[in-house]
This record gives structure tokens, sequence and C-alpha cells, in this order.
């Protein structure tokens, strides 16, 4: 109770100092039955070991958090060399898809472009025979060959063997065959540049196509990092709070303890 720890209703402890017999009687070195002599070093023993054992216990929950902290860390740091993997990964394949479609684009607008010059040379060659035969068409000694020398000059009567079989109105019809037909291939040239442009527009209309799907790809994956990013430290957290959930349901905890003594009692290993 109470009174019996106040002083006054202490025994006093003969036992602590020794017995001076000029100032004492033979009492004073008595010894009685039930007398608790070893009180004050038995109370000073379990305090020394209660204080060692405070230290261990203070000792060993430090050891765990700190081993916890490094653990963590470690953790930590292997999910960011992961994540940094992943990354690069991404941006080489990122960057090899895209050096890969401008390599695509760039050998089909060379491909165009040597087509193009294919065309114009085959242009440039039937426009050269075409003029080269009418130019033999209209110098030639044969076909412009005056026809006053095979008219007889008494009887005005063609002689038979200048007869060149057609009439000037026939020949005239065929001057007028051959420039409908030179009419029609150079409706056919413009035709085909017509279409050469439009394949043009239709290539760069391609390739701007390209480049905004590749855009719209490269801000999806850069999405899609951001959100792995934040589903690892989600995963992290949750992770985190297992763990002390499991700390706490393997060593126990003092109830109602508060600060420094929770977890008093109990082994932190």
């Amino acid at each position: 109770t109470e009174s019996m720890l106040r002083a006054k209703n202490q025994p006093p402890k003969l036992v602590d100092a020794p017995v001076e017999v000029e100032k004492t009687g033979p009492g004073a070195a008595q010894h009685f039955v039930g007398e608790d002599l070893s009180y004050a070093e038995r109370v000073k023993m379990q305090r020394e070991q209660q204080r060692q054992w405070c230290l261990q216990q203070k000792a060993e929950r430090d050891a765990k958090l700190q081993q916890d902290r490094d653990d963590s860390m470690r953790y930590h740091e292997y999910l960011m060399k992961i994540t940094k993997a992943r990354q690069d990964i991404e941006v080489d394949t990122m960057a090899a898809v895209s050096q890969m479609n401008r390599n695509v684009a760039s050998d089909n607008l060379e491909l165009a472009a040597k087509a193009s010059e294919q065309r114009r040379r085959e242009r440039e060659a039937k426009e050269a025979a075409e003029q080269a035969e009418l130019k033999w068409q209209t110098e030639s000694a044969f076909l412009t060959e005056d026809t006053r020398q095979g008219v007889n000059p008494t009887t005005g009567r063609v002689v038979r063997s200048s007869f060149k079989g057609f009439s000037k109105e026939r020949v005239a019809q065929t001057f007028k065959e051959n420039d409908d037909v030179l009419s029609e291939k150079y409706q056919k040239r413009l035709e085909a540049e017509e279409e050469e442009k439009a394949f043009a527009m239709q290539q760069k209309h391609v390739y701007g196509v390209l480049t905004h799907l590749e855009s719209e790809r490269a801000a999806q994956e850069q999405e899609d990092a951001l959100r792995l990013k934040e589903d690892l430290l989600k995963q992290q957290e949750v992770e985190a709070r297992v763990r002390r959930q499991n700390d706490v349901d393997r060593f126990g905890t003092i109830d109602n303890a508060v600060g420094f003594y929770t977890g008093f009692g109990q082994s932190c290993r």
C-alpha cells in the first residue's frame, strides 16, 4: 500500500553501514529471522537489469528500423532501375520506329521522283521522235516534190509517172488527222502531269498522317509511362503498409503503450 512506501514506515537499513562497536551494543550486530538483508542490493541489481534490458530492446528496435529503411531503399533503387531500363527501351523503340517511318517516307518520295523523272524522259524522247518525224515529213524531197514538174505543159494534164495517188484535199485531211493525233497525245500528256501532281499530293498527305500518328503514339506511350510510374508508387505504398502490418502481427504491442514503451516486453527479432 501507499503507507508502506513512506519513509517513516520503512525499516532502517542497518546492513548498509558497518557496526560501530563503540557507539552501539551487541544488539546492533544481531540479525532477526525474516529480515531481508539483500533487499537494497537486489533492487539495485534489478534496476540495472531493467536498464540493460531497455537498452537492448532499444538497440534491437533501432537495428530493425534501420534494416527496414535499408531494405526499402534498396527496393526503391531496384524499382527505379527497372523503370529507367523500361523507359530507355521505350525511347529506343520509339526512335527506331520513327526512323523507320522517316526512311519509308523518304524512300517513297525518292521512288516517286524517279518515276516522275522516267516519265519525263520518255515524254521528251517521244516528243523528239515526233518532231523528227514531222521534220522528215515536211522536208522530205519525196513528199514535198514540186507537182508542177508532173504536169504536161502542153495538155495541162498530170503525167502518169508523176501521179501520187492523192489530191490536195486528201493530203489536207491526212495532216488534219495527224494534228488530231498530236492533240490527243498532248491531252494524254496533260492528264499524266495531273496524275503525277495528284500522286505527289497523296504522298505528302500520307507523310503528314504518319507524322500525326507518330506524335499521338509518342504522347500515348508517355502517358502510359506516367501511369506505370504511379502504379509502381502505389504498389510501394501498399507493400510498405503490408510490411508494417506484418511487423505488428509478428511482434505484438503492449496495450495503452505510448512513445518509447511501444512494443515494451516484445522482442524485435
